[in-house]
């Protein structure tokens, strides 16, 4: 024995030299959510069966049902791309063999699971990544496939081969018939839609199982054997259903003993669109079904709609099992941008759209056009790509841009409110509020404002925003809003508009986002209001006096819980100051140049609103910087404004230099950001004005005259984005502190073909071009 053992040892590397060169690592990208799987990269193990023809052997969860982009790279680290030939529908997947008879190990309750099979379970741990690697003998032979092991404990589960050999050799002879790679291989598999377990004959008798069966199977079957299979679900609708029940023995299928998953898998398999007799022992009765074989193939999905970043497709079995609904429902594997914007979460099933019961899949459009047009995924087994196509004619699209000069061409395309008839909605004002509050509720609105995943521009940092803002123009053709930026950051939004005054939502248009100030203008359609547009009113705006440290205001708005319960208190203005806010950990908008007031007592962080004097007239935003708001000029203070810095690219940056003390515009004085302000827009007011100031400052002790040019920016923010063209692009970033850094991107143009939305200023309106698909 000992010397067997050392034979054998001595042999191992021998062995493995012959075996390492067939063995690959596989770099899959899963472009798109599929069934049980979600959109990612990962890497796993896979190893050549068949050299002549090219043929990779790995698991079906490292290939996964989707579609995928993969890779492999031999040993010594040569890299071909490759694809899906053959996946199973439903099979998953050197220690000492402990069990050759475990149940398929379970993964997850809401995702893929392997069942009807048995694995070897090893007494050896296997890492990340070595998935789909081959478990062979002393002599090289491939024997299981590592699918899986335990974290807890050093513990393996190996698939034996027995139904890879098959489909392998399927493969082989469809391949040899065709004298070349078929443009599809169909492998027979069947199905009843039932999940069996594998159980002792203890457990079986305690259930009811006869010992007179018990006897007869232990009799005419193979020595060792060890139980039966016993029925553990039945899918809704599926061929077994109310004929099946959880806790049947299975005795024969069409007279055959079975008492093994192989036997039963090979019975279903060779009898696809037939009726089989199935003899089955429920509480100690014997009972005979006759059921129809349901091609395994036909009930798994090979389409799915993408629509606004989501992806729907029939439920597959794998899915079916885990819920309990029957296959083919309309299943959300990935919510995407518009599903979750109507909070339908990932893994849903839609019964109904519109009100009315649905049995298959439906086509919507977003309101903005962000995402291509509905794409219709079909799988392609000749080259394992996943073709797309429309999934409704482009003429048959309405279109959705709008322009915002008096919103008459989005009356019915915006229109997303609720009908509601009559006046007497208008929420209560207390008799116990200030008549600041009473005067400012008509006026004040909440804003939840959604930003597409693949439009979140200059540094925007979350998906989800809401704030307060007031509306400040209001007439029948056009509604305008004023905001703070830290609630409407990027143009690319989607605003919904809630009324304190009337209860009612509706959409919103982003129109102006100022280009230095913490404020920005969105636009409504005053007629999707209905009845709510004789209640709902502009406020009035109060500029002067300006507002002094020791003034009274009432500070009014509302808190951002959503119950849109307007809230008022008196208080009094302790400070103004010049705002000083922290460089992000990535370059995005930050209130510059900018003074704010402080107030003795407000409402917390989770509040915004407005300041007014008694009569509700506005004097000021309470924005959402840092709980201050925007401040106006106080002279009483002496102080005198320092470069901090010029933004690169501007007229000032090769004029003023960090550090500069800015004396006067003009021989005026200046002591306060409000004065450069006014200064630059006496310019733009000038009908002969060549856009220079004429500036005093104060450098290295010594007063300087400089004339200073200014630059014209307007509030559109952003107005492209998109990817540009090519197999390979080079990507040279510099962080913020100015290292500098290269890399190379390989694209994929069929999965993710090159685009741009693009702004027209001449109507302010976003469009989507697709420039190249591979």
């Amino acid at each position: 024995m000992e010397i067997e053992s050392s034979v054998t040892a001595e042999g191992w590397p021998h062995t493995l030299s012959r075996v390492v060169p067939a063995v690959t690592v596989l770099r899959t990208t899963v472009p798109r959510a599929f069934d049980t799987e979600v959109a990612g990269s990962s890497s796993a193990t896979g190893f050549v069966v068949d050299k002549s023809l090219g043929i990779i052997l790995t698991n079906r969860h490292v290939v996964n049902p989707g579609p995928v982009v993969a890779e492999a790279m031999f040993v010594n680290r040569e890299e071909i791309p490759v694809y899906p030939l053959y996946r199973d529908p439903v099979s998953i997947l050197a220690g000492t063999l402990a069990r050759l008879d475990r149940e398929a190990p379970v993964y997850t309750r809401d995702g893929y699971n392997d069942f009807n099979t048995f694995y070897i379970q090893a007494a050896s741990g296997t890492k990340a990544g070595s998935s789909g690697s081959p478990v062979i003998d002393c002599q090289g032979r491939a024997v299981a496939l590592n699918t899986g092991g335990k974290s807890s404990g050093a513990s393996a589960f190996f698939l034996p081969l027995e139904r890879v050999v098959r489909a392998l050799n399927l493969i082989r002879h469809h391949w040899v018939a065709f004298g070349s790679k078929p443009e599809s291989v169909y492998i027979p598999r069947g199905t009843l839609q039932v999940t069996f377990e594998h159980q002792g004959f203890e457990e079986t008798r305690r259930g009811g199982f006869t010992d007179e069966t018990e006897q007869m199977v232990r009799l005419v079957s193979p020595a060792g054997e060890t139980g039966m299979l016993v029925v553990h679900s039945v899918v809704p609708d599926g061929p077994a259903d109310k004929h099946l029940q959880p806790g049947d023995v299975l005795v024969r299928m069409n007279g055959e003993l079975v008492t093994q998953f192989l036997t039963m898998e090979t019975l279903l398999d060779g009898s696809i669109g037939c009726e089989i007799d199935l003899q089955i022992e429920r509480c100690g009765t014997t009972l005979t079904v006759k059921l129809k074989v349901e091609d395994l193939n036909s009930i798994t999905p090979n389409y799915f709609l993408e629509v606004s970043g989501a992806v729907i497709h029939p439920l597959s079995y794998q899915q079916a099992r885990n819920f309990g609904f029957k296959c083919g429902l309309v299943y959300v594997a990935d919510a995407g941008y518009m599903l979750s914007r109507a909070s339908v979460p990932q893994h849903s099933i839609i019964k109904k759209f519109a009100g009315e019961d649905i049995a298959h899949l439906v086509v919507t459009i977003d309101q903005h056009g962000w995402y291509a047009s509905p794409q219709l995924y079909t799988r392609s087994d000749a080259n394992g790509l996943w073709t797309a196509k429309l999934a409704v004619p482009l003429e048959s699209v309405e279109g959705t841009s709008s322009s915002y000069g008096d919103l008459d061409d989005i009356k019915g395309v915006l229109r997303q409110s609720t009908s509601l008839e009559g006046s007497d909605l208008a929420r209560p004002i207390s008799s116990n509020s200030s008549l600041a509050e009473q005067v400012i509720e008509p006026s004040l609105v909440m804003l939840q404002v959604d930003i597409p995943p693949m439009c979140m521009l200059d540094g925007v940092h979350a998906k989800l925003f809401g704030g307060a803002g007031v509306i400040i123009h209001h007439s029948d053709t056009l509604g305008l809003i004023a905001v703070d930026k830290n609630t409407v950051i990027v143009p690319t939004s989607d605003i919904m508009i809630s009324f304190a005054a009337y209860p009612i939502q509706i959409p919103g248009e982003v129109v102006f986002l100022h280009p230095v100030h913490n404020f920005a203008f969105v636009a409504y359609d005053p007629s999707a209001l209905g009845a709510g547009a004789s209640v709902v009113r502009a406020s009035k705006l109060l500029a002067e006096p300006a507002l002094h440290r020791g003034d009274s205001v009432y500070l009014v708005g509302l808190g951002l819980s959503g119950n849109l319960q307007v809230t008022s208190r008196k208080s009094i203005i302790s400070s103004c100051k010049a705002v000083d806010i922290r460089w992000g950990d990535c370059p995005r908008y930050r209130a510059i140049n900018m003074e704010v007031l402080e107030l003795d007592i407000d409402f917390g962080s989770q509040f915004s609103g407005v300041l007014t004097d008694e009569q509700g007239r506005v004097q000021a935003l309470w924005a959402s910087i840092s709980s201050q708001a925007l401040a106006t000029k106080d002279p009483v203070r002496r102080q005198v404004l320092q470069v901090k810095c010029c933004f690169a690219g501007s007229k000032a940056e090769n004029v003023l230099e960090e550090g500069d003390m800015i004396l006067a515009i003009s021989k005026e004085p200046i002591t306060c950001f409000l004065d450069i302000e006014n200064a630059c827009q006496k310019l733009d007011h000038s009908i002969d004005s060549d856009g220079m100031l004429d500036m005093t400052i104060f450098r290295q002790g010594k007063e300087i005259d400089l004339i200073v040019g200014t630059d014209v920016r307007d509030g559109n923010g952003s107005t492209r984005m998109g990817l540009e063209d090519g197999q390979f692009v080079r990507v040279r970033t510099i962080q913020l502190d100015g290292k500098p850094r290269f890399r190379t991107l390989k694209q994929d143009l069929h999965y993710w073909p090159t685009w741009e939305l693009r702004f027209e200023p001449e109507t302010a309106t976003w469009h989507r071009n697709n420039i190249s698909r591979g």
